[in-house]
């Protein structure tokens, strides 16, 4: 999958940081944003790549960038 084609820019980094093992609240403080808007931005990428889980998610994103 193509993740930045599919996803903002914001969604993109609040992925990286979670590939990264970043917790919900450490994405939000590295960003500048709320936990829930680091929740949001978490749940439309689980809804854009239809994957609902945290380390799977992780996975597939870091083995697409290799």
């Amino acid at each position: 999958m193509n993740f930045e084609k599919s996803l903002s820019k914001r969604e993109c980094q609040v992925l990286e940081l979670l590939a990264s093992g970043s917790s919900n609240v450490q994405i939000a403080d590295q960003l500048g944003i709320t936990q829930s808007t680091a929740k949001t931005h978490l749940r439309n990428i689980y809804a854009k790549t239809d994957n609902h889980n945290r380390t799977n998610l992780a996975i597939d994103y870091l083995t697409a960038k290799i």
